[in-house]
């Protein structure tokens, strides 16, 4: 987990950074209603002079934190470019390292495994609480905590629940994996008509697959193996997009992409609309990748986002929406050739 502190190296449990996440899903969960900042602000808080305070805190309870500190190498699982073996999960951190004397070395702290936390919720007020359970079953289901969490970094496992709130169904779903029973509560119902949200939010358009090897794998057991073959699955239909040395469709995957310190995107940043992310039940492990769909460049974010002005002014922005729509189209399909396609 690379959940850093206020130097963004040391590694530390934030409740904001936690709080930022929850944020998040519950945007998510909310894609297409109505009455959105509003509600937003009342939850999570809003700064500015008519800004107001969060409805809830939050405490995070970590004890022995030092011991569990690590910048030691990532187990290994080679993959050969150009006669080299690299380790495919140091693809999946890549930002997080830099290379010294022909080896990649961490200047991030990470937070090793079976480090065991708790989080404390205290409601000042009934607002929005169904919205918040709701986006913290989203956030246990399909998130992750700290950078790299879209690449399976990060992920956790619930261990209990208690207090007031903690009914049996709420301990139960916590606990769960994802599943379509589960993606039909948070994906609007077919009859409901529902177009992609301007964010990363839940859709009919949304697809969830799952690692299908550790159904028969007894001595794949690991938390490392199982995020190794996501993370090849998700290389290899990502390069199989287009020929080599070029980037137009993977850049609608995820930007920035640099080769040789050029940039080869046009948006300087762009976040990927798809969620690795790592369960164990029962002693072993299963991968899925969430696909939330979004519109690519949204009419009122346009002047907020970073774009190179050059390439910009080439832009035609329902063709950019077109080619990022057959771009995660191909690649959801390739996928569903190496994942099980839960939805």
């Amino acid at each position: 987990m690379f959940l850093a502190g206020a130097d963004g190296q040391t590694a530390e449990l934030r409740p904001p950074s936690i709080k930022g996440m929850l944020r998040f899903w519950w945007r998510a969960a909310q894609a297409g209603a109505t009455d959105f900042k509003q509600r937003e602000a009342a939850i999570f808080g809003s700064g500015g002079e008519n800004g107001g305070r969060s409805s809830f805190s939050l405490q995070v309870m970590a004890d022995n934190l030092d011991g569990f500190r690590s910048r030691d190498p990532l187990p290994n699982h080679p993959y050969r470019v150009k006669g080299y073996d690299l380790n495919i999960l140091e693809y999946l951190a890549y930002g997080t390292y830099t290379r010294h004397n022909g080896a990649n070395v961490f200047y991030r702290e990470y937070i090793k495994p079976d480090f065991e936390f708790e989080l404390k919720f205290r409601l000042q007020n009934s607002v929005g609480r169904d919205g918040l359970i709701k986006a913290l079953r989203a956030f246990c289901l399909f998130g992750a905590l700290g950078a790299k969490s879209r690449n399976g970094f990060g992920s956790f496992k619930v261990l209990d629940v208690a207090g007031v709130l903690a009914t049996p169904v709420l301990k139960a779903e916590l606990s769960l994996s994802p599943s379509k029973e589960i993606m039909d509560t948070f994906c609007p119902p077919e009859d409901i008509p529902g177009d992609i949200p301007e964010f990363s939010g839940f859709s009919r358009k949304a697809k969830l697959y799952k690692t299908t090897s550790y159904l028969t794998w007894d001595d794949c057991l690991k938390w490392d193996d199982c995020l190794a073959e996501l993370a090849h699955a998700y290389r290899d239909n990502r390069l199989a997009l287009e020929p080599r040395h070029e980037f137009k469709r993977r850049q609608y995957i995820g930007s920035p992409i640099v080769v040789k310190k050029n940039q080869e995107s046009v948006l300087d940043r762009r976040a990927k609309p798809y969620f690795l992310r790592v369960h164990e039940h029962n002693g072993k492990y299963d991968g899925y990748v969430l696909y939330l769909p979004s519109q690519y460049l949204p009419l009122r974010y346009c002047s907020g986002l970073a774009i190179d002005e050059k390439k910009y002014n080439t832009l035609s922005l329902p063709v950019e929406e077109l080619a990022f729509e057959k771009t995660c189209s191909k690649f959801n399909t390739s996928l569903a050739g190496d994942l099980e396609v839960v939805c």
